[in-house]
């Protein structure tokens, strides 16, 4: 259990091949090395999470929310990697749908995005319906009823 969240922090926000490298290395020396530098970007996940969170909270209080039925929350600076993350501690906080987007890429005008609900909403169609409503709006979406 001790590894599988650092592999997943190498996908999240670097490249995931570290950690297949990690776990398919016949070299003990390098074996050591990939898991080392695994467990140093999770730390970096951990520390950003933890901010990113913060920071959509505050977001969250400075908006007033109310009785709105979801909520959405997006910072130029956020890692597209960890907003699922973010939505995810977010729909737990709040019990309603959480929508949290980051930049897409470097210079790009575009989000990327992710989502989390809560029962009784189904996220997905919620989705198609946007998309169905605002052609264009979304180049690409997926997931099921909670994501």
């Amino acid at each position: 259990f001790s590894i599988a969240p650092s592999i997943n922090a190498a996908g999240r926000l670097e490249d995931m091949r570290e950690g297949v490298l990690c776990l398919t290395t016949d070299d003990t020396v390098m074996a050591k090395y990939y898991a080392d530098r695994l467990k140093e970007i999770n730390t970096a996940r951990k520390d950003l999470q933890g901010e990113m969170i913060r920071e959509a909270e505050q977001i969250v209080e400075e908006t007033d929310v109310g009785s709105a039925k979801g909520v959405v929350v997006y910072k130029e600076n956020w890692h597209s990697g960890v907003v699922g993350l973010v939505a995810s501690r977010l729909k737990e906080n709040l019990y309603r749908p959480v929508v949290a987007l980051a930049p897409g890429s470097e210079g790009s005008t575009e989000l990327r995005g992710s989502c989390r609900s809560i029962p009784g909403f189904h996220l997905r169609d919620a989705l198609a319906l946007v998309d169905s409503r605002n052609p264009g709006l979304m180049k690409k979406f997926g997931g099921h009823a909670m994501a």
